[in-house]
């Protein structure tokens, strides 16, 4: 079951996507080395699907990732900017599935991420987030 504060590998969040995607290379490859099984479904996400998700949240700026079970739900995630073009944090929104659709979650998540790297210094938030 998933709870608030409870915590995930990186590879298995929408916020972890997000924040994997921006991370340093050396630090996407100790993940791409490591197990990366989904829980509870059990699947493996390979090393090249992997790649290939996070090349996707690089270019759309966001994240979003579906869980069946055991308690349906879906996350969108975008990237938070510092000065200087640094990632400094995700945000996400979570919600049961069937409740909200992925897609009216993403225009909001993308204009608040967008609000808070303003905020935090970064001036170049329109050509990293769409």
């Amino acid at each position: 079951m998933y709870r608030v504060g409870g915590r995930m590998p990186l590879h298995a969040t929408g916020v972890g996507l997000a924040l994997l995607a921006y991370a340093p290379g050396e630090a996407q490859e100790e993940i791409l080395r490591g197990d990366l099984t989904l829980q509870p479904e059990n699947l493996v996400r390979t090393p090249p699907e992997l790649r290939r998700i996070l090349a996707r949240v690089r270019v759309e700026g966001i994240a979003t990732t579906m869980r069946p079970y055991p308690d349906p739900m879906v996350s969108v995630a975008a990237p938070i900017f510092g000065a200087r073009k640094v990632m400094v944090a995700a945000l996400s929104v979570v919600a049961p599935t069937g409740s909200v659709d992925a897609g009216s979650l993403r225009p909001a998540v993308v204009a608040v991420a967008r609000a808070i790297s303003r905020q935090l210094g970064h001036r170049d938030v329109e050509t990293r987030m769409t």
